[in-house]
Formats: C-alpha cells, sequence, structure tokens
C-alpha cells in the first residue's frame, strides 16, 4: 500500500493539486504509516508551499529531521524530504536544523544532502561537494591475463 500512495501523492506533486494538502499533512507526524508515502507526502507539500514558508509545516518537518533519538528514530527517506521541502520553501526559520543535520551527516549521505541542497536554496551558499571514488578489486581466481 505504501508505495501505491507514494505514487499519487508524487504525482499531487508534480501537477500540483492542492486539495490534496490536507491528507498529505497526516502523513508528516511520526505513525506507523508506511514511511514511502510520509517521504512522498512531504515531497510533494514542498512542492505546493514552493518559496512561501508555511512555519505551521517548517516547524513540523524540522521535527522530522531532528527525531533521531531513542528506539525508534525517525526513518531516513523522511528525514530527507522534510529538508529538501524547507529547502523547496525557502524556510529561513529552520536553518539551524538544517545546519546542525548537515554537519553531522556530511555529504555522504541523503539526509545531509538533503540538508546541504535546502541550506543552498535558501542561502546561496554552495553546497559542499565529495571528490568521486573510484574502487576496484583484483586478484580473483578468474581473472583475465593482460599480456
Amino acid at each position: 500500500m505504501g508505495l501505491q500512495v507514494s505514487q499519487v501523492f508524487q504525482l499531487f506533486g508534480e501537477v500540483l493539486y492542492p486539495p490534496g494538502e490536507p491528507l498529505m499533512r497526516k502523513f508528516v507526524p511520526k505513525s506507523t504509516l508506511p514511511p514511502e508515502a510520509r517521504g512522498a507526502a512531504c515531497w510533494t507539500l514542498g512542492h505546493l508551499k514552493a518559496a512561501q514558508p508555511d512555519e505551521q509545516l517548517a516547524a513540523a518537518f524540522a521535527a522530522r529531521i531532528a527525531d533521531v533519538a531513542g528506539p525508534n528514530p525517525e526513518n531516513d527517506l523522511v528525514r530527507t524530504m522534510t529538508a529538501i521541502s524547507l529547502g523547496r520553501m525557502k524556510s529561513e526559520s529552520q536553518i539551524q536544523t538544517l545546519r546542525t543535520f548537515a554537519e553531522q551527516h556530511g555529504p555522504i549521505d541523503t539526509v545531509g544532502l538533503g540538508c546541504l541542497w535546502a541550506i543552498e536554496q535558501i542561502t546561496g551558499e554552495p553546497m559542499e561537494t565529495i571528490e568521486t571514488l573510484t574502487f576496484g578489486v583484483s586478484g580473483w581466481f578468474l581473472q583475465p591475463q593482460f599480456r
């Protein structure tokens, strides 16, 4: 069910369908609802509120990003999508939360990248970049021999 609801919510975001907003807001607080659907709802709400900060929604998104303590921390997909939506909304009031978790995660995982992207959208500060690493494994028993 979560993937199907996620697809519907993503469609709402692509076509900017405001009548879906009241339903999607129910998916923002932590719950047992599927994280795919919750993440899509948060992503879509960011599209619907692009460049129009909604302080109540921004505070709820920041709470999702910061929910890392205890035995049941927030799902990383939801955390990432709420960070991206804060950036899309240009929510200056939540910049400190974004900076805290961008520093904590860095550009190596999705939460950190979402926070860094949001900071860039809000402040214009360029995102931290990471160098591309190439990994190789050799020494396999079945390996081409080049002469």
